[in-house]
């Protein structure tokens, strides 16, 4: 329990949980920015096109987005996740959680997009002889900034709430081990920790100690 030098208390292997908290903050912050960074990198270029293009791209994107708002994402993140360790598979399992939201988010863009070209002074650009990309670069850019960076926050949230849920399914960022902490003649107790005491994995590995005083 917690106390004068433990003020967060210890865990069951006696590692102190203040240090731990505080050297998975790293991990936690990076693998956290680096999902939003490559959801906000892939779902810009597809947004994009789809809200220009829509009617050419709709009949696809939209039946699939329809069918991804039934299927839930731990699901498909379970099914492609990479349980080992080491910094390239850090990269992997980043780009997988990255990816599996490529759709959703494409059209959250898109119809953004779709939305700012629906103002007048769009349609006075037009008739100038603007094109579409001038049009986004020139004017749907700086309409479009102050959403992109809500949704960029919004994405952050959700990957860590994810990586939280896979966390309870022994799915953990940068591998875990398992350690024997069973007494001599006595029934297997073994404890699962994160390797990289990242913040999500700490909480999905031990959430049932919550049923402990």
């Amino acid at each position: 329990p917690p106390s004068l030098t433990h003020p967060f208390g210890v865990d069951r292997l006696g590692q102190d949980t203040f240090w731990n908290v505080i050297e998975g903050a790293k991990y936690t912050l990076f693998v956290a920015v680096l999902i939003g960074l490559l959801r906000m990198f892939l779902g810009m270029g597809s947004g994009i096109l789809y809200g220009l293009y829509h009617q050419r791209f709709n009949w696809v994107i939209e039946p699939l987005t329809r069918a991804f708002r039934f299927i839930p994402t731990i699901l498909i993140a379970m099914m492609f996740f990479i349980s080992e360790s080491g910094i390239d598979v850090i990269f992997q399992q980043c780009l997988m959680l990255s990816l599996i939201t490529f759709l959703p988010l494409t059209s959250v863009i898109g119809d953004e997009l779709r939305y700012y070209l629906k103002n007048e002074f769009i349609d006075a650009s037009r008739l100038l002889g603007g094109s579409k990309w001038w049009i986004v670069k020139v004017h749907i850019r700086h309409h479009l900034r102050s959403r992109l960076i809500v949704i960029f926050l919004q994405q952050i949230a959700q990957s860590l709430v994810l990586l939280v849920q896979l966390g309870a399914f022994m799915c953990v960022i940068g591998g875990y081990e398992t350690i024997d902490l069973s007494a001599p003649m006595s029934d297997p107790y073994n404890v699962a920790t994160s390797l990289s005491h990242e913040w999500s994995g700490m909480i999905g590995l031990s959430y049932h100690e919550l049923r402990y005083n």
